[in-house]
């Protein structure tokens, strides 16, 4: 509803009655009801009540409370709050029915037991009581013409559910989670119009009655059901099944007549031994998962006739040959064996539809050349296996946006490759990376698939080299600068298409110096920068960073880590301003030794000081980085800043940047901001000193005035500094 006719019927409701909520026909403002309950102020003109919960102290209420609310039709107690599970609307033992007119009843952590002595369900339409304390709705039959929904999710003291002869238009039965359900009655073989049974995590129930007649239901989940040992009566129309984590050994062969199946989840069915010919007969099936079953140890050899299918995944199963069928399924997406051992791989031409293959961890020795030949293929992960290269032909993957050969201990050498985020940590005998070239195959920005649609030569430039001690240092400045060159063309692409996605480059290797091209560097964590006059202009699109990490101990926690950038300047009419950036360093359960310090190089484009109106900027700007783990996102003790640099880079050169002032007169100027580049300065002392330091320079030309970038390049010495 538009805010606007929301507050408009909300004051029309409270003109019901201005001084006695209790009068009026609906009540949502907490105070409102939180005054009804507690004084009993209920009268039959209240039709609905919505009480957010975590707003009021908790309120019990009397036993006649509800029955003086005898035209009730929605009531629903709720807490919005992550977390909030406690309920704060309590009643006596003696409480009396609720409205017999009661269409909607939900009720967060619901206090009551059972609804027997309390409830007349006959015209409810939805019964919605998540983590409830009930133990049994009701005994016997209820006519419950009108219920469409039941949700008693995670009302882990529920034992027992009633027969549902009476619920002929019941749609949606959820019961996830709760634990202490022994059975599910036989009479739901009657509920004709259910579309959706949830016994997720029911992990007491011992079976399940045939639901062979539920000829509406498309969902079926009994995901975590540990002592459900076998299947039966599963309807034809039934389009998820979700199995995982069950105890059954083996599929029904009558499975081949879900015509109508789109996703099969059997991960987790660690006794399952083995599937039926069968089940390749499902025309439908879209997304069959496998993961975690670890006695099953073969595909069907036929599972090539599966013609819709777009997800493979059959991670860390006893498989060790692909059946050869598997180019014929022309609509696979997506294929995973991570963690499949000794596995070996047929030739994959054929799959040219294939966006995301991972053989992570499958004790690979080589891989098969065919793999070049996935046209289609954007995620490409081989790490933790036993090669030693890679085959040339991956060069021709022109749409791949990220590979993963982490953990390839006996990797020597990488080819040319794809523009792609390159992850290569803990690749300790990689020397090689032929010549370094990374080659950028696509033809426009507009070729790029749509699941990625920030312009990939920007938003996605990672390599990370962490750990790789034997790399040529030669050949890695040549590749250092290569992919600068690389950056800066994205850059400026991603500013002529004018994108305002959220963009960031990084390269992380082992080195202990910074390449010259930083103009700016520092020893410590701290930079401070004298600039000349009009740095900030019309031509100016952010800046570069580096740092050298010194790492101090073991990583025994392997939380990830990022590199964290605090810029502090002034603008001219003397606002402060700090803008944060952020280089991704590794992610969680990264590797557990780093051998030697390490350099984090690349830019985060959302450090631009921009939002300042037409104000430009005093010449002097200070730099602080600081490492935080990307769990709690705090700063770490176990590796610290030793050296950084910054580079201020531009669409071009812009006149007049460079200051005429010598360098002496620079080393003067930057110790009235506090001592050499990289000291630590008071705040207030420093910003005083920006303001006398700034006042000296001349204004800029209109010209020089900041306003939206449309390209960039490299500025040569832009920056003053050590």
């Amino acid at each position: 509803m538009h805010d606007l006719l929301q507050a408009m019927g909300r004051q029309i409701v409270h003109q019901e009655s201005i001084d006695n909520p209790g009068k009026r026909s609906r009540l949502w403002h907490h105070e409102d009801i939180y005054r009804v309950l507690a004084r009993n102020m209920g009268t039959e003109t209240i039709t609905g009540i919505s009480l957010d919960m975590s707003k009021i102290r908790s309120v019990h209420v009397k036993p006649d409370t509800f029955a003086k609310m005898p035209k009730l039709r929605f009531l629903k107690f709720y807490s919005p709050r992550q977390g909030e599970n406690n309920n704060k609307v309590h009643v006596f033992q003696e409480f009396e029915y609720v409205s017999a007119e009661l269409r909607y009843l939900y009720w967060h952590k619901c206090p009551l037991k059972s609804l027997q002595s309390y409830f007349h369900p006959e015209n409810l339409v939805v019964l919605d009581m998540p983590h409830s304390s009930v133990e049994q709705l009701w005994n016997g039959v209820q006519q419950v013409p009108n219920l469409k929904e039941i949700n008693l999710e995670d009302s882990k003291h529920l034992t027992s559910f009633p027969e549902m002869f009476g619920a002929v238009n019941l749609e949606s039965l959820n019961l996830e989670g709760c634990t202490s359900l022994l059975e599910i009655p036989p009479s739901i073989e009657c509920l004709n119009k259910l579309k959706v049974l949830k016994l997720g995590n029911c992990k007491s129930l011992g079976a399940l009655p045939n639901c062979i007649g539920l000829e509406s239901l498309r969902q079926l989940d009994l995901m975590g059901c540990s002592n459900v040992k076998t299947l039966s009566g599963i309807p034809c129309n039934i389009e998820i099944l979700e199995l995982c984590g069950t105890a059954i050994e083996q599929l029904p062969s009558s499975i081949e007549y879900l015509c109508r199946l789109v996703t099969l989840n059997l991960s987790g069915c660690s006794r399952l031994m083995s599937l039926p010919s069968s089940i390749c007969k499902l025309k439908s099936l879209d997304r069959f998962y496998l993961w975690g079953c670890s006695k099953l140890d073969k595909l069907p050899d036929n599972l090539g006739d599966l013609k819709s299918l777009t997800l493979l995944v059959a991670n860390e199963t006893d498989i060790r040959q692909v059946p050869s069928s598997i180019i014929q399924l022309d609509n696979l997406e997506i294929l995973s064996f991570m963690g499949c051992k000794g596995l070996l791989l047929p030739s994959l031409l054929g799959l040219h539809g294939l966006i995301s293959l991972d053989l992570v961890d499958c004790g690979l020795m080589e891989i098969p050349d065919s793999v070049g030949q996935l046209s289609s293929l954007q995620s490409l992960s081989l790490g933790r296996n036993n090669f030693e290269s890679l085959p040339t032909s991956i060069i021709n993957l022109s749409n791949l946006v990220s590979l993963d050969v982490g953990y390839c201990e006996r990797l020597q050498f990488l080819p040319e490759l794809p523009w792609a985020r390159i992850y290569a940590h803990n690749c300790t005998s990689l020397k090689a990376l032929s010549c370094l070239s990374i080659v950028d195959k696509r033809k426009k920005t507009d070729n790029i698939p749509q699941e990625f649609p920030c312009n990939m030569a920007l938003h996605f430039i990672s390599f990370c080299f962490i750990n790789c001690l034997k790399l040529d240092q030669n050949l890695l400045g040549d590749f250092v600068d290569d992919t600068l060159l690389k950056i800066q063309h994205g850059m400026e692409e991603c500013l002529y298409k004018g994108s305002n996605e959220t963009s960031s480059a990084l390269i992380c290797y082992p080195g202990s110096e910074i390449p010259n091209w930083f103009e700016c560097q520092s020893t410590g964590s701290f930079i401070t920068m004298e600039l000349s006059p009009g740095w900030f202009n019309n031509k100016f699109v952010g800046f570069a960073l580096c740092i050298i990490v010194a790492i101090r101990e073991h990583l025994q926690k392997r939380n990830g880590l990022v590199v964290g950038c605090e810029c502090r300047l002034q603008s001219e009419d003397g606002r402060q301003h700090v803008i944060d950036g952020t280089l991704w360093g590794w992610p969680l359960n990264g590797p557990e030794h780093i051998g030697s310090d390490h350099l984090f190089l690349g830019c985060d484009y959302q450090m631009y000081p921009h939002d300042i109106g037409v104000s430009c900027y005093t010449n002097v700007i200070s730099l602080h980085f600081h490492l935080k783990d990307t769990t709690y996102y705090k700063c770490v003790e176990f590796c610290e800043v030793i050296k950084c640099g910054v580079r201020l880079m531009y669409v071009q050169q812009p006149e007049g940047s460079f200051r005429s002032n010598d360098e002496d007169e620079f080393w003067e100027s930057t110790e009235k901001l506090g001592g050499s580049i990289g000291a630590s300065v008071d705040d207030d002392e420093f910003w005083e000193s920006m303001e006398r330091f700034s006042a000296s320079f001349d204004s800029d030309d209109e010209d020089d005035k900041p306003h939206p970038n449309n390209g960039i390049s490299l500025g040569e010495n832009s920056i003053q500094g050590n």
